[in-house]
């Protein structure tokens, strides 16, 4: 865990994210791979930033918010981390990282949606801290259901 570092995107970042969010294309709810141009575009959102997970020089993992400093909540997705990475600390870095961040930026309550099948990913985020809100039937664009995780920033 320790050889993980998290640092901000970079656009020549945005390959790699192309590339984890492709590995991980099941767990998420677009049906469309990202492209490196939206990936860039959406860095450039003054509501939105991008983290990555480094270990030895090599981008593993990323995470993104969506954030409202106006009225104090963010949204944390996408996440992703290498299939060959998972369980060895980078998504746990990831998400503190951004907490840290989102909460500097007046942020008091964060939420995360995942597909309801994926128990991997909610138990994940119940070990960062987050708890089980809601469960929203057919909530995704091919009506799978999903859970909404939040944890709230002191």
């Amino acid at each position: 865990m320790d050889d993980v570092t998290v640092r901000w995107f970079r656009p020549e970042d945005a390959q790699d994210i192309v590339r984890l969010h492709a590995e991980n294309m099941d767990y998420f709810e677009e049906e469309q791979p990202l492209t490196p141009e939206f990936v860039i575009e959406s860095s450039k959102r003054s509501d939105f930033r991008f983290m990555v997970a480094e270990r030895g020089g090599k981008v593993v993992g990323f995470t993104g918010a969506l954030f409202y400093s106006s009225v104090g909540r963010a949204e944390l997705g996408p996440i992703s981390v290498g299939k060959n990475q998972q369980n060895h600390g980078a998504g746990n870095k990831l998400v503190a990282s951004m907490l840290d961040f989102l909460k500097s930026a007046g942020i008091h309550r964060v939420v995360a949606h995942v597909k309801a099948s994926n128990s991997s990913a909610i138990n994940f985020f119940l070990s960062c801290g987050f708890y089980v809100e809601a469960n929203l039937r057919e909530y995704t664009m091919k009506r799978e259901d999903a859970v909404q995780l939040a944890v709230l920033l002191n």
